[in-house]
């Protein structure tokens, strides 16, 4: 069952047909969304866990690069000492290596 508006055109705006209920929503077959935006899409609650995860590494990350940075001597850039802090993170929870199911 399709929701139907009598205020919109008569065709469907790019052939999608969007369900009555907004919890579900139609992924295009097509190129038109990065395959990232499709996963999240189809995924929601695993996207969302995900990018909770990234957040608070790039948080951790500059959390600590910028305490470091605003010490007094410190010569280094911020960038500089971000990527040390990164390449420390790295270290200890090893390489990230790419899921063949994660876009």
């Amino acid at each position: 069952m399709t929701a139907t508006n009598p205020d919109a055109p008569a065709t469907p705006v790019a052939g999608i047909i969007r369900p009555a209920s907004g919890l579900l929503a139609r992924i295009p077959a097509d190129d038109t969304l990065p395959r990232w935006r499709a996963w999240v899409t189809a995924h929601p609650i695993a996207g969302s866990l995900l990018a909770g995860v990234v957040a608070t590494q790039l948080a951790t990350v500059f959390g600590i690069a910028f305490t470091q940075w605003i010490r007094e001597g410190e010569q280094r850039s911020l960038a500089d000492i971000a990527a040390d802090v990164l390449g420390e993170l790295l270290t200890l929870t090893g390489k990230a290596t790419p899921s063949p199911r994660i876009p």
